[in-house]
């Protein structure tokens, strides 16, 4: 896949990713919240978060909302909690089951139901909490959720629950997310909340896009850089998948005749770059989606691609 060789042009947003793990360190939480639309780059912030927890010697829980889950109860909440314990086996996972990862997946097996008292949600919330202290208890911890805007609302609420109440306590958590669409719900309290900082990754600017380079370390020259920052308008992801549409075709990214190829591209070439990376059933599972359109049951789609229900 082309790509530039490292982040661009997020030096500010990682300084600030740095700045919460060492203040969680020193046992002052911090919660982050990266907000932007899709391809701008938020899953590489994420990434670059573990990496720098990891390199500071966090422990780390991490989890990712999924379309297909949204109305799974406790979904992103029982993901991150059972990650950490499908990594081991045997006496090792028996003895983190009987610590606070097994704590909490105990709270979530009792957790209310969706018609539950806002009491009897508040005691999961609390539990869950104390889980949090206790793996905190021993070295600095880091959560993080990548694509929090598909995550089930319960777990949204325990994000919010877990930012008021972690000024104190040695734990960094950073959520991403795509601007929330509602005026009010989990999602939206927790980007506006008082105890959140904010960082809004923007777009690259077309000395970042120069920096882009194909599979062979081909790099565009300053025409076809300036074609493909107008036509992706420096969205990162699209910007990787226009370089490789271009490559594809077997056009010459060094050559600034390829620059008028660019100017007739559009969303349709870049959509079509993207479903050249997908697998049959899943480019059948979109055009069910393309013609049922996007209020369509994902389970319909399936039916009308005659996709098998596992795949």
């Amino acid at each position: 896949m082309s790509s530039a060789s490292q982040i661009l042009e997020r030096d500010t947003e990682l300084a600030r990713i740095a700045e919460a793990l060492d203040s969680a360190t020193a046992g002052h939480g911090r919660v982050l919240v990266i907000e932007g639309l899709a391809g701008i780059g938020k899953t590489r912030l994420v990434r670059e978060a573990r990496e720098l927890a990891r390199a500071r010697g966090f422990g780390r829980l991490q989890a990712a909302g999924d379309d297909t889950e949204t109305a799974m109860a406790w979904g992103v909440v029982r993901q991150m909690v059972e990650r950490s314990v499908s990594r081991y086996s045997g006496d090792v996972r028996r003895a983190i089951l009987d610590g606070p990862a097994g704590a909490a997946l105990q709270a979530l097996d009792v957790a209310p139901e969706s018609s539950a008292t806002d009491a009897e949600v508040a005691r999961t919330l609390h539990a869950l909490w104390w889980v949090a202290i206790d793996l905190s208890s021993t070295r600095p911890l880091l959560i993080t959720v990548d694509d929090a805007q598909w995550s089930d609302q319960p777990s949204l609420r325990f994000l919010g629950y877990l930012a008021r109440r972690v000024a104190d306590l040695p734990i960094a958590l950073v959520v991403s997310t795509r601007p929330p669409t509602g005026a009010t719900g989990p999602l939206t309290d927790l980007t506006v909340s008082p105890y959140v900082e904010r960082l809004l990754p923007e777009t690259l600017s077309a000395t970042a896009v120069a920096a882009f380079h194909t599979p062979e370390g081909v790099v565009p020259c300053p025409d076809v850089v300036t074609a493909m920052h107008a036509a992706c308008g420096g969205n990162p992801f699209l910007t990787g998948a226009l370089l490789d549409e271009l490559v594809s075709a077997g056009h010459d990214v060094s050559n600034p005749v390829t620059a008028a190829a660019i100017g007739g591209l559009g969303p349709a070439t870049i959509s079509r770059a993207m479903l050249s990376r997908l697998s049959p059933e899943a480019l059948a599972l979109a055009g069910a989606a393309a013609v049922l359109g996007v209020d369509a049951s994902p389970w319909l789609a399936r039916r009308v691609a005659q996709v098998d229900e596992e795949r």
